[in-house]
C-alpha cells in the first residue's frame, strides 16, 4: 500500500518542533530575535529618510533617528549616509540572512523565513504576505534605493585643491581621476569644506564598493528567501 501523505496537522507540529529546537540551539527565541531585527529595521530606515530628506532639503525629519540638520551640506549628509548607511544595511541583511539560515530551514514558504512581526505572528489570512512584504520594502528596499541616490548625490558634488581650483566633478572624475593616497586625504577639499574629512578618489570608490556590497548582499538574502 502506498504511504499517507503527511496531514496538515503534521506538517504543523513537524515545523514548530523545528524552530523549537532552533531556539534551544541558539539560547534565544525567534520571536526575541524577530523583535530586535524589526526594530533595528525600522530605526535604519528612518535614518535613510531622514538624510533623504536633507539631501533633497524637503525641511522634515522623522523623530526615531537623527535629523542630520546641523550636518554642513546636502553633500556631506549623502557621505554619511553612503558609507554609514551601507554598514547599518549590510549588517540588517547579515543578520536577516542568519535568521534564514537559522530558522528559515524549517520552512520551506518564504513568509516563514522572514523575521516575524509580532502583531500579525498568530493571524492567519491571505494579507499577511502582503503585510511581510510590505514590511519587507521598509526595511530592505527603500535603504537600497537610498544607497543608489545617496552615491549619486555625493559623486555629483565638486572637489577642489587645497591651494584653489576645481579638481573633479561627477561621477567620472571622482572615479578615474587617479592621484596618490597621501596627497588625496591631505591637498583636496569637499565641497568647499575645509573642516571635512575627505580622500579625493578612495572615498568616492568606497561609496561605490559600499552600495554594490549591499545590493550583492541583499541578493544572497532574496536567492535563499526564494529557494525551496
Amino acid at each position: 500500500m502506498a504511504a499517507e501523505p503527511p496531514s496538515p496537522s503534521n506538517d504543523v507540529e513537524a515545523y514548530q518542533r523545528c524552530l523549537q529546537e532552533a531556539d534551544a540551539r541558539l539560547g534565544i527565541s525567534r520571536s526575541a530575535y524577530s523583535s530586535v531585527w524589526w526594530l533595528f529595521a525600522l530605526w535604519n530606515a528612518c535614518a535613510v529618510f531622514n538624510v533623504w530628506s536633507r539631501t533633497q532639503q524637503w525641511g522634515f525629519a522623522l523623530p526615531l533617528a537623527p535629523d542630520f540638520e546641523k550636518s554642513s551640506t546636502a553633500y556631506a549628509v549623502a557621505s554619511i549616509g553612503s558609507i554609514g548607511g551601507a554598514i547599518l544595511l549590510c549588517l540588517l541583511l547579515l543578520t536577516l540572512n542568519y535568521h534564514i539560515q537559522q530558522w528559515g530551514r524549517c520552512s520551506s514558504k518564504w513568509t516563514d523565513k522572514v523575521p516575524q512581526i509580532s502583531f500579525i505572528a498568530a493571524r492567519q489570512g491571505q494579507l499577511i504576505p502582503l503585510l511581510q512584504a510590505a514590511g519587507l520594502i521598509v526595511a530592505i528596499v527603500f535603504p537600497l534605493a537610498g544607497q543608489l541616490h545617496f552615491a549619486d548625490k555625493f559623486l555629483a558634488g565638486t572637489s577642489e585643491v587645497m591651494t584653489g581650483g576645481q579638481h573633479a566633478s561627477g561621477w567620472k572624475e571622482h572615479l578615474l581621476k587617479y592621484i596618490s593616497l597621501s596627497s588625496a586625504c591631505r591637498d583636496y577639499k569637499y565641497d568647499g569644506q575645509n573642516s571635512l574629512a575627505y580622500c579625493e578618489f578612495y572615498e568616492p570608490w568606497i561609496i561605490v564598493l559600499s552600495a554594490l556590497l549591499s545590493w550583492c548582499l541583499a541578493g544572497r538574502c532574496l536567492y535563499f528567501l526564494m529557494k525551496k
